[in-house]
C-alpha cells in the first residue's frame, strides 16, 4: 500500500498547486499546466490499473485562495481511463 501524499505547505495561489500535488506523489512536476495535468491523469490511471487508490491530504487548505480551491476541486474530479 502506498502512503497518502501530503501537502502541508499550501501555495497561496492556484499557480503551483498541481506542481505541489505531483511533487507529493513523487512525480515529475515541471512543465506547462496541460502537461502536468496529463501527468497527473496518467499517474491516477496507472494506480487504478494496479488496484490502488490515491489519497491526497491537503493540510492548511483554508489558506488556499478561491482559485486554488477550484483547481483542487477539478483535480478531485479526475477519473481513470
Amino acid at each position: 500500500m502506498l502512503p497518502p501524499c501530503l501537502i502541508s505547505n499550501t501555495p497561496r495561489t492556484e499557480d503551483g498547486l498541481l506542481q505541489w500535488v505531483l511533487m507529493s506523489l513523487n512525480q515529475p512536476f515541471e512543465g506547462s499546466h496541460p502537461a502536468l495535468f496529463k501527468q497527473f491523469q496518467r499517474y491516477l490511471y496507472d494506480q487504478y490499473s494496479r488496484g490502488r487508490r490515491t489519497i491526497l491530504i491537503v493540510d492548511e487548505a483554508q489558506n488556499l485562495c478561491v482559485e486554488a480551491l477550484e483547481e483542487l476541486r477539478m483535480l478531485s474530479k479526475c477519473q481513470h481511463g
